[in-house]
């Protein structure tokens, strides 16, 4: 008798365990999530100045994403006079928001930092644009990029100009709809020239 009852115990227990695994109670697993490698300070763009900011700690974050988050799905770059003579008329007429993707795509997997930086007129600091009376646009912001190469001794590139950057509201959110280069001075290392090239170092 002890055996009987102990073989349909054993028999209840292996139906209860077969129940569960079926039902995957127990036993049941989930695929582990990718871990954020992204540590960019990335600020919600609820006015203009929080996308030039946005582009500005992307570009030394070298992440893609979130410069593309910054740019319009319409955005459009204007090189300026001077490096059209070296471009060429005709080059820049549609580009896009997939090529400034391509672009710093490669120029975010080269080894080596970069940093961006502003610097407004005094006046005036930001202005609406007639056109547009909810869009705005920043005029006559010169802008520095320091891109170091990791060699020895470490070796820096600069970049610098001028430029018209207007935004517009999407929402309640703000993008970079149009990035124009002004002509300035010394332009042989602009940022349109840098679009052309598609790259940073020669």
């Amino acid at each position: 008798m002890q055996a009987a009852g102990r073989g349909r115990g054993a028999a209840a227990l292996v139906v209860a365990l077969a129940a569960l695994v079926g039902g995957g109670c127990l036993l049941s697993t989930r695929d582990p999530e990718t871990p954020s490698t992204d540590t960019v300070p990335w600020k919600d763009p609820l006015a203009p100045d929080d996308v030039l900011l946005n582009i500005r700690v992307s570009i030394s974050g070298k992440s893609l994403t979130k410069y593309l988050e910054s740019l319009a799905d319409s955005f459009r770059f204007v090189p300026n006079q001077s490096d059209e003579l070296v471009i060429g008329s005709g080059y820049f007429d549609d580009w896009s928001k997939q090529d400034e993707s391509r672009v710093f795509g490669n120029i975010f997997q080269m080894q080596g930092s970069a940093a961006l930086t502003y610097a407004w007129p005094t006046q005036p600091n930001e202005i609406p644009d007639p056109d547009h009376p909810e869009d705005y646009l920043y005029e006559n912001i010169t802008y520095r990029m320091t891109a170091r190469r990791p060699t020895a001794p470490p070796k820096d590139s600069v970049f610098t100009g001028r430029a018209n950057l207007y935004l517009r509201r999407y929402g309640t959110q703000w993008k970079l709809l149009r990035w124009e280069d002004i002509a300035d001075g010394d332009t042989l290392k602009s940022l349109g020239l840098v679009r052309w090239q598609g790259k940073i170092w020669s």
